[in-house]
């Protein structure tokens, strides 16, 4: 991922009356195609802002809201936060990923140096006289 990675909502909302007029199913999309982490946190935080989605499992770049008309506007602004909250949790996870294994390959690098070190030490002693192979001993 890059630096400047990151869900954004795409095209304008679309909103529908619900099947009672006391309700507004309101309608985004999301690209990129969201990471498992990403819905995870999403979901968590919308569910924290007491939002209720629907519609994630199958279309992971569609999400369905249901609202009543007169907070859609609050709703959205729940929605966009849990959107910015995800990715910055999915970038912080992706950064401290990335920091892990460049840790694990400088000390896989200085596993190798050191027993390197210690191979080239051994091989030095067994150059020596006193452990060349006497002829017809092998």
């Amino acid at each position: 991922m890059s630096e400047k990675w990151g869900i954004s909502r795409i095209g304008k909302p679309e909103l529908e009356v619900g099947e009672t007029l006391q309700e507004a199913i309101i309608r985004l999309q999301i690209l990129p195609l969201p990471p498992f982490a990403w819905t995870d946190c999403f979901l968590q935080t919308v569910r924290g802002h007491q939002v209720t989605i629907t519609g994630t499992e199958n279309h992971p770049d569609k999400i369905e809201a249901v609202a009543r008309p007169a907070d859609v506007e609050e709703v959205l602004r729940k929605i966009d936060s849990a959107i910015d909250n995800a990715n910055k949790y999915v970038e912080k996870v992706v950064h401290a990923t990335r920091l892990t294994d460049s840790a694990i390959k400088e000390v896989a690098d200085d596993d190798r140096k050191k027993l390197q070190s210690e191979l080239n030490q051994l091989a030095e002693r067994l150059a020596k006289p006193e452990y060349a192979v006497a002829p017809g001993s092998e």
